[in-house]
């Protein structure tokens, strides 16, 4: 009888965290798929980079190559550069830049600005400005795709630190 309750335990053990995990992707999956129709819409209205997880980077990534103008997204407070119009794959892609930076780590909300805009630049200094082609944005999206597919059977923190952009010629101005 001993044998049929550990039995038992170990089943509804097994069942309950496979239920909290899944439950955990739907919700980073829904607020993820919440924020990007917000950007398209235009009802974009919070202050800061929305608070997503780790869960959500694959919602993320699916639209990290879409070119859609987009009026309404995050913008860095302490930027004195203001664009009026961005990019949806750009702004989503500078989202899991923040994330990746910091999600699961005690940081303000109003900090969590990965760079100074959500655009891109080149690493040479002597090009500067910004680049918004969509052959940058390209190859941006599939160093973050490839990041992501290579790396999210680990653990988040023994990957988190890998830049995703370290093999491109571009960086987050």
């Amino acid at each position: 009888m001993k044998n049929y309750y550990l039995f038992l335990s170990s089943v509804l053990l097994v069942f309950i965290a496979g239920c909290s995990k899944n439950n955990i992707d739907k919700n980073a999956d829904k607020e993820a798929r919440d924020y990007v129709a917000q950007l398209i819409s235009g009802q974009f209205t919070a202050t800061s980079i929305p608070d997503l997880k780790k869960e959500s980077i694959p919602t993320l990534l699916m639209y990290s190559k879409d070119t859609t103008a987009i009026t309404k997204f995050p913008v860095n407070p302490i930027s004195s550069y203001r664009s009026h119009q961005n990019k949806l794959g750009l702004v989503v892609l500078w989202t899991v830049e923040s994330i990746r930076q910091f999600a699961e780590k005690n940081v303000l909300s109003f900090t969590r600005y990965p760079s100074q805009n959500a655009l891109l630049g080149m690493k040479d200094p002597v090009s500067g400005g910004f680049i918004s082609d969509y052959q940058a944005q390209l190859a941006v999206a599939n160093a973050y795709i490839e990041w992501w597919e290579n790396n999210s059977n680990r653990n988040f923190k023994s990957f988190r630190d890998i830049n995703p952009m370290d093999q491109t010629i571009y960086r987050w101005r």
